[in-house]
């Protein structure tokens, strides 16, 4: 069996991180302006120097009239570029980068296994990732020991997980969009990168990077190696070198306490509800004891 893109049909995250994203006001992109680190990722404590990105999965979409068609042919060209581009650009950052292709990985079948495993793991994490990125700051996900296999394995100290949607909006899409909004909205075509960067040591998610370009038709069929190198661009921008330390500003300190105090909250509300569903609730638990006491008389 040779190593494949885990998403060949549509995948309901599509749905969550796309849905319809691609119709947005005249100009509007969307923002992605927050840098979702760990402390210690932005101080070099946990950040991965010698780092192992994975072969990039595209989805890809292009949006009818009438319906949508996966582009599946298409996913190939930008895939290639945006594996190219991530190697290149954290390399003149300073990092030392093993860029995983997907003839090494067919090549070896515990590799291959151990690839699976990773990315079947990554995407049930990643739909919460995707709803609530923030949490990253906090080092709420993890990959676990499917990551460290894969890093141990390739010998790197992170692993880089990249991911694509592309929207690509036909001129009936737009004209359709246009007369049904009356004028005021017209659907928009873009490629987004997502990246994921996972500690190979302890298999927390370090860093979320998120690129996004609106793009026509096009240029996501025609001209995806220069579209996706912007779109890299934008997603690496705030990605640190090597040797540059982030600082918390005040602000941000203040964020992240509140952030891991609402984490504790949910996470001791969570605790008591299955606390409840495995003993019972008070209530249910004293009508337990009443009709004992009346068996027992």
């Amino acid at each position: 069996m040779s190593y494949r893109r885990p998403n060949e049909k549509i995948h309901n995250l599509w749905l969550l991180t796309a849905g319809l994203a691609w119709l947005v006001l005249a100009g509007g992109t969307p923002a992605m302006a927050k840098l979702n680190v760990t402390p210690e990722f932005r101080a070099t404590n946990t950040r991965p120097m010698h780092l192992a990105v994975l072969p990039p999965h595209a989805d890809f979409i292009k949006a009818k009239a009438v319906m949508t068609a996966e582009m599946v042919n298409e996913c190939k060209a930008l895939e290639e570029a945006a594996a190219h581009y991530i190697q290149s650009l954290l390399t003149e950052k300073g990092y030392k980068v093993r860029m995983v292709r997907v003839e090494e990985i067919n090549a070896d079948a515990e590799l291959r296994e151990l690839v699976h495993n990773l990315n079947a793991r990554y995407e049930d994490e990643w739909r919460h990732i995707i709803r609530r990125p923030a949490k990253v700051r906090t080092g709420r996900y993890s990959i676990g020991e499917e990551a460290q296999a894969v890093a141990s394995t390739l010998a790197v100290d992170g692993v880089v997980i990249p991911r694509i949607q592309a929207v690509g909006v036909t001129g009936g899409k737009k004209a359709l969009t246009l007369l049904l909004s009356l004028g005021n909205v017209y659907a928009q075509g873009y490629a987004r990168l997502d990246l994921s960067i996972v500690n190979g040591q302890s298999g927390n998610v370090e860093a979320y990077f998120v690129g996004v370009k609106s793009a026509g038709l096009k240029a996501l069929t025609r001209k995806p190696e220069p579209l996706m190198g912007k779109v890299t661009r934008v997603t690496l921008r705030k990605y640190p070198g090597a040797s540059e330390e982030l600082r918390l500003s005040k602000k941000e300190m203040e964020q992240l306490a509140a952030m891991q105090e609402e984490e504790e909250a949910v996470d001791e509300e969570t605790i008591l509800s299955e606390l409840e569903l495995l003993l019972g609730s008070p209530e249910s638990n004293e009508k337990e004891l009443q009709k004992a006491s009346r068996e027992d008389q």
